[in-house]
Parts: structure tokens; sequence; C-alpha cells
């Protein structure tokens, strides 16, 4: 037979050399100190009861023996790591949550630097700090049910790839795309000649529709493409009524209820042009004033002229119109508001301009009661000042 395996209050300490192996069934020690020597080297089943066993606090090296503390941490060096039964503590010895690195509460994970510049990631932050960087749930408005990006400091927030930034945030919480300075809410830069800025799509829907709106609410207006097969852009009101349309190969057409048809508005351009004698003389001028609105094909052409010395055979003319006429097979007339020191004296004079011309020409009266009794009469001399419109329409 063993020895017994029960030990009371025993004074006397009893070596391992005077005990067999047979401790696999259990042994207690009571209020005893027990030297145990080197013959038995594994127990089993051993109970300790009112036990004092004595670590190396400041590791946990090889072979050492992780113990709890009067907290319930279990811990070799506190200030390292720490587990307290339902939190892992990193640098810490007082974890609050699940996960915590660093001695930082608040934070279902938090990584973060000892340096004043470290960088610092949170996930799942109910507390709000300064000066930091989290991604997380429940910050806005102290709700749970909100995920955010946050950025404490007074700072951009930049998005990068492939080592180049692509998107930025800054302060004022405007959104520059391809650029690092954006001066409105949202700032869109292309650096290509060719590339679009910003594309719309809308891949599964038959044309694509773009929304506008002036505050909250209701769209007041869209802006739509007309479909595959068409392929114009259309202004829609909020009511559903077409107002505008870009025509799929230039030109706008506007829509009026109260117009008997729409009315196509191609082109518009204003300009200058110069009225002169006939080109290549050797005239002089005073004065050569031309200005022109082109609506479509129509053309308003405004002029004023004064001669100084003339030197040409062809006084009957003015050329120079900024527009080449329409062959409409009969004139277009122009009107002649004023005119001093005409070569002729004219009781009434008025221009048209010649099809498919730039030239404008003149009729006249010189007596009372007339009607056209001079077709291309002398109009210009030395000193003569004209000033008219000629409204036609342009071969185009």
């Amino acid at each position: 037979m063993g020895v017994p395996y029960v030990f009371g209050n025993a004074t006397t300490s009893i070596p391992l050399t005077n005990l067999d192996a047979n401790f696999n069934t259990g042994l207690t020690i009571g209020n005893t100190t027990v030297g145990l020597g080197n013959t038995v080297t594994t127990l089993g089943n051993v109970t300790l009861t009112n036990a004092t066993i004595v670590a190396n606090t400041s590791s946990i090296a090889a072979n050492a023996v992780v113990y709890t503390t009067s907290t319930g941490n279990l811990t070799g060096n506190a200030s390292v790591f720490s587990v307290n039964g339902s939190n892992v503590g990193i640098g810490t010895s007082s974890p609050t949550v699940p996960l915590q690195i660093g001695n930082f509460a608040g934070e279902g994970l938090r990584l973060t630097s000892t340096s004043t510049n470290g960088s610092k990631l949170q996930l799942f932050s109910n507390a709000q700090s300064t000066n930091q960087f989290q991604i997380g749930q429940g910050y806005a408005s102290g709700t749970d049910n909100i995920a955010y990006i946050y950025n404490g400091a007074n700072a951009d927030m930049l998005f990068a790839t492939n080592a180049t930034e692509r998107m930025r945030i800054n302060s004022s919480g405007f959104v520059g795309i391809s650029t690092s300075s954006p001066n409105f809410p949202l700032t869109v830069v292309s650096n290509g000649a060719y590339t679009a800025a910003a594309g719309f799509f809308s891949p599964n829907a038959s044309y694509f529709n773009l929304a506008l709106a002036c505050g909250y609410g209701n769209a007041n207006m869209y802006i739509s493409s007309a479909g595959t097969t068409d392929e114009s852009l259309r202004f829609i009101n909020s009511g559903g009524g077409e107002v505008l349309r870009i025509q799929k190969t230039g030109g706008i057409t506007f829509n009026n209820s109260s117009a008997l048809t729409n009315s196509t508005l191609n082109d518009y351009e204003t300009g200058t042009w110069t009225p002169v004698m006939n080109p290549g003389s050797t005239t002089t001028y005073t004065s050569q004033n031309g200005r022109y609105t082109k609506i479509g094909n129509m053309v308003y052409a405004y002029f004023s002229i004064t001669i100084n010395a003339i030197n040409t055979a062809n006084t009957t003319k003015l050329y120079g119109l900024p527009f080449t006429s329409y062959n409409s097979g009969t004139v277009q007339t122009s009107p002649i508001c004023y005119w001093v020191s005409a070569a002729t004296a004219f009781t009434y004079l008025v221009g048209y301009v010649e099809n498919n011309s730039t030239d404008l020409s003149f009729a006249a009266g010189t007596t009372a009661s007339q009607t056209i009794s001079t077709n291309g009469p002398a109009v210009f001399g030395s000193g003569t000042t004209l000033i008219g419109t000629a409204i036609y329409q342009a071969n185009f």
C-alpha cells in the first residue's frame, strides 16, 4: 500500500523520496508547507487549499506561472497583457471592452500610437474624442444606428489609391474629386482634354434622368434623354411637361403651349462687321461701325458710316455684310433711318439685300409723291453719313 494521500495540520516536511507515485487519486494539503523532492515530477488530481504560489510578475517567460491578481485579472505583467474574464487588454491592465489595445476606454477595438502624431483606428466608439480618426457606429447625434468615418482634428480627410490622392473632404466639408482644393460642396476635376469630369449612367433604364431641385422635396426640373432612338436631351418640369429640347443633331426646340408649332433655335451669334465702300478703293472714312445679331438664319445687321474723302466710281452700294444672303427669289429690305450730305437729294431712301450676296443696294425717290424713281442711285460722297439696319435671311 502507498502512504496516505490526505494530510492534516502536519508540522514536518515530507520529501517525495518517502512517497510513491500513487498520487493520481488526489492529494489534499491543508495548512502545512510540504517540501517535495525530485522523485515525482508529475502530480495528477491535486487540490490545493490555502496555498500561496509565487511567480515572476515582471514578464511571462517560458515555463513561468501565469496567475490571477486580487482583482481577478489573468496576468503576467498587467501593463503589457491582461485578461479579466470577459475582456482582453494589450497595453492596459483594465480592459473595458472585448479587445482593447492601448490604455483608452470606450472602444470595441482601438489601435493607437503613443506618438502625438500617431494614427488611430477605432471601431464602434460611443465616446467622442478630438484629434483622432474613427471608423464606427453610433457617433452622430448620440444614436447607435449611424455608421461613420470621423476625424476629430481640424484637418482634411484624404482618400488615395496607388499612392495617389483621388478624393478629399476638407475641414469645411467640401468634397473634391481629382483636386486637393475643392471650392464648392462638390468639385469634380478632369485632367484630360477629352475626359468627362463626371458621368451619370442608368444602365438598366431606357433613357437617362437627372433631377434638379431647389431645397428639399420634389424635383423642380428633370434633364432627360429621349431614348436610344432619338438621343435628344430634354428638359421636363415638375408637372411632366417638356419645356425645352436640345436636338441630337444640334439646335434647340422650345415648347410653348401658346404657339401653334414649336420654334427651333439652331444658332445664336453676335459680333461686329465693317461697312465699306467699293472694296479695294482708296476711299477714306471718318467712322465705320457695324454690329450684328444672328438668330437661327435671320441676321440683324446695324451699320453707321461716315465718308471722309471718296475715291471710287461706285457710289451706289454698301459692302461687307457679315453673312451671305439667302437666294429667296426676291430682295430683302433694309430700312435707312438717317442720312446727311448724300450725293443725291432724296425725299426717301431704302436699302435692300441682293440674293446670294453680302452687298446692300439702294432705291430712292427724289420728288414728293413719287414711287421708287431710282434704283441704285448715287448715295455716297465726301462727308456723307448713313445709318441703317439690314434685316435678311442668311444662306445656311
